[in-house]
């Protein structure tokens, strides 16, 4: 599994670093993070960490975090983002042409999304996306020097763009709004506990981008606006504490329609 992580161990003989640096600590750039060579291949770097020997090295200052999907990256306040290999992000497209498409993703410039970056799309049959639709897709090539690579393919389900069913492609309707950075990688998180917290109250749709966009569709506006509050105030909470916020919402948006 490409998306494998592992627990950091003890700095490599060597290292400018004489203890390990482990998940949730905070780091510094040029603190090594060392691994068993034989796993630092197969580590999936996020935003702040970059490969130094047979470990791993911050760039960022910021806490160490491990995602559940795999990734290691250090969380700040970093405000711009920089598109990484493997992130799921939430687009707008800004310009499109006969092969391909700009989306702004939020980075210093836009990415691009090949035309026939759709599961099952070919020249004859292939989606007709209008400028400013939201996409949801994943980073396939990221490079500082030139333009990031999209694409709407998901190896895992390979379920067609006609379907409606595919986890990556064009978002309709819904509410799209933006969060810190930090917040849009606990969210992608498999173990976290906010969107389970908030599903069990209100049925919502979700997308989250690692470039700190979210999009939710819920069965009516009011409920879309408690999820996004719900979302936007998580941080720090637990799943019991963020029940307990949608109920209040719930009841005051019930009260207020009386």
């Amino acid at each position: 599994d490409a998306n494998r992580t592992h627990s950091p161990g003890m700095a490599a003989p060597g290292s400018s670093q004489q203890g390990a640096f482990k998940v949730d600590t905070v780091v510094v750039p040029g603190d090594f993070i060392a691994f068993p060579e034989d796993q630092t291949e197969s580590v999936t770097l996020g935003t702040g960490v970059a490969r130094h020997g047979t470990g791993v090295t911050a760039t960022k200052a910021g806490i160490l975090r491990s995602q559940g999907s795999g990734a290691l990256f250090v969380d700040n306040s970093q405000r711009r983002y920089i598109p990484t290999l493997g992130d799921f992000v939430v687009g707008t497209v800004v310009e499109r042409h006969v092969e391909n498409y700009r989306v702004d993703v939020g980075s210093a410039r836009p990415a691009v999304l090949d035309s026939l970056a759709f599961e099952g799309a070919t020249k004859r049959n292939k989606p007709n996306i209008k400028a400013g639709s939201l996409v949801y897709a994943r980073v396939t090539s990221a490079d500082r020097d030139i333009e990031a690579e999209l694409s709407c393919t998901d190896p895992e389900s390979r379920r067609g763009w006609m379907t409606g069913d595919s986890v990556f492609g064009e978002l309709q309707g819904g509410l799209p709004f933006e969060v810190s950075l930090g917040l849009a990688r606990l969210l992608l998180d498999p173990n976290n506990e906010i969107l389970p917290a908030i599903g069990r109250r209100i049925a919502f749709e979700v997308a989250v981008g690692a470039n700190g966009r979210v999009w939710v569709k819920c069965g009516s506006p009011g409920e879309t606006v408690i999820v996004r509050a719900a979302i936007r105030t998580a941080a720090g909470q637990t799943a019991a504490q963020i029940e307990k916020a949608v109920v209040q919402m719930q009841r005051q948006l019930s009260t207020g329609d009386d």
